[in-house]
């Protein structure tokens, strides 16, 4: 994640490791474990070449087995709110400049899908706003 996400989007459980350890702790769990079961070790087994070092750094670890020794965090993977900040930053992007195209090869997305994205508020001038295609079960009919 290149940017911070704001914090009601994210897990519950990475918003209380965030109050404990810190965003960026809670961060690097979430960018590097995303849906997994980490162990957390003792502030004492922590080396340079352990797993969780190699993996987010030997200050988030620390942090980490100073707050949780011995604990299995369940990092979630929160999916839909991964998917809501990409877009809004591939959005954002879009209104700065950058091509569809150059979108999709960053990240890893058709042009068509970075086009759905940037259109689907309307944000984009001189494009609709898609319209669904499915039809309203509730619509009074005019008379």
């Amino acid at each position: 994640m290149s940017e911070a996400p704001p914090k009601h989007l994210w897990p519950l459980s990475l918003q209380r490791i965030a109050e404990s350890c810190g965003e960026p702790v809670a961060l690097d769990l979430w960018q590097h474990y995303p849906g997994v079961r980490v162990y957390i070790p003792d502030p004492e087994s922590l080396s340079p070449e352990h797993p969780l070092v190699k993996r987010i750094g030997l200050d988030s670890a620390q942090m980490l087995s100073r707050h949780y020794p011995r604990e299995t965090i369940l990092v979630a993977k929160a999916h839909r709110a991964r998917t809501m900040i990409r877009n809004f930053v591939i959005r954002k992007l879009n209104r700065e400049g950058a091509k569809y195209a150059e979108l999709g090869i960053r990240y890893d997305l058709s042009d068509r899908q970075i086009l759905s994205i940037c259109t689907a508020d309307g944000l984009v001038p001189g494009v609709k706003k898609q319209e669904s295609k499915q039809i309203d079960l509730f619509a009074e009919e005019a008379s």
